[in-house]
């Protein structure tokens, strides 16, 4: 895989994934530590792959029970 690839794929923090997602940065934070979405760290700081918040996203809305 090259790099800008998955620079392209990747949010990192929770501000670009609040803004990817549309939801708040306070929700985004909340369900991160909860589990209730696949997310993961990097250090200290939140991240995600878009593909992958697309592909879990994609399953919700079809009644698919999520991992």
């Amino acid at each position: 895989m090259k790099n800008d690839v998955l620079a392209d794929d990747l949010l990192e923090g929770v501000a670009a994934i609040s803004v990817y997602t549309g939801m708040k940065p306070r929700r985004v934070f909340y369900l991160a530590e909860a589990g209730k979405l696949p997310l993961f760290k990097i250090g200290n700081k939140w991240c995600a792959r878009k593909s992958t918040l697309v592909t879990f996203i994609t399953a919700l809305e079809g009644g698919n029970e999520v991992a």
